[in-house]
């Protein structure tokens, strides 16, 4: 085999290296929400009857769980 580079022939600096990466993470957590394999947790807007924040949990091919974290 050869060992010649057939790719481009410059590395690439730390700017396009940060591009790179957070268009990575961006594709990847899309992949997961579309297959509902990623583990989501948010905090509700819309306070508990107690007064306490509400977490929802979904997400890994679960049915969405809300509990007060008050």
């Amino acid at each position: 085999m050869s060992s010649t580079c057939l790719g481009p022939c410059r590395p690439i600096d730390e700017a396009q290296a940060h591009r790179i990466a957070c268009v990575a993470e961006g594709a990847a957590e899309r992949v997961e929400r579309a297959l509902d394999i990623a583990a989501q947790k948010r905090t509700l807007t819309q306070r508990c009857a107690c007064g306490g924040e509400i977490d929802m949990h979904d997400g890994e091919g679960q049915s969405p769980v809300a509990r007060c974290a008050g």
